[in-house]
């Protein structure tokens, strides 16, 4: 068996990854409520020149409790690289939140089906804008039992009948500040 890392899951295979979200567990979510997740975008080939022109392929998630519910949100972070420390934009008393999501659990949604032993996180919200994600459906899981600080996930973007997809690395950074 692999102990994977966050950094040797930022540099796996698309092929690696994939089955590693096919094999994942959803994460209890009392283990990932009250805290944000530095993360990192592993993109396919294509994608990575565009994705660097428009954004940044750093973000931090956080999972918090709303009006009763599991949500969260993600905060824009400094561009860097993996080792370079992830602060917030434009600084980490003014931050930036955007991508507004709902977390449900597997078998919760009817869209969260295409990993079954995923968490689902729906950016159909009101907050959000075309923009910042409102079509997003990200599936997310916990990639060894053992540890509940490294999750992967993957995102998808629909555009009509076509989905673009992309992974997603998370490691536990710090207590969500709500």
């Amino acid at each position: 068996m692999t102990t994977w890392t966050f950094d040797t899951l930022t540099r796996a295979s698309l092929s690696e990854l994939e089955g590693l979200m096919r094999r994942g567990v959803a994460p209890a979510l009392d283990s990932i409520v009250g805290w944000e997740f530095r993360g990192w975008n592993v993109l396919p080939a294509y994608g990575v020149p565009l994705f660097w022109a428009m954004s940044n392929l750093r973000f931090i998630k956080a999972f918090v409790e709303r009006d009763g519910r599991i949500a969260g949100y993600n905060l824009k972070v400094c561009r860097g690289g993996r080792h370079t420390p992830w602060f917030c934009t434009p600084s980490d008393k003014s931050r930036t939140l955007l991508g507004f999501y709902d977390v449900f659990e597997p078998g919760v949604s009817a869209k969260g089906v295409e990993y079954p032993r995923a968490l689902f996180l729906d950016y159909a919200q009101p907050e959000n804008t075309l923009f910042t994600g409102r079509t997003l459906e990200d599936y997310v899981v916990q990639v060894m039992p053992e540890n509940p600080d490294l999750l992967l996930g993957k995102a998808y973007l629909p555009l009509g009948k076509v989905r673009f997809g992309g992974f997603f690395v998370l490691q536990r950074l710090r207590q969500a500040r709500d």
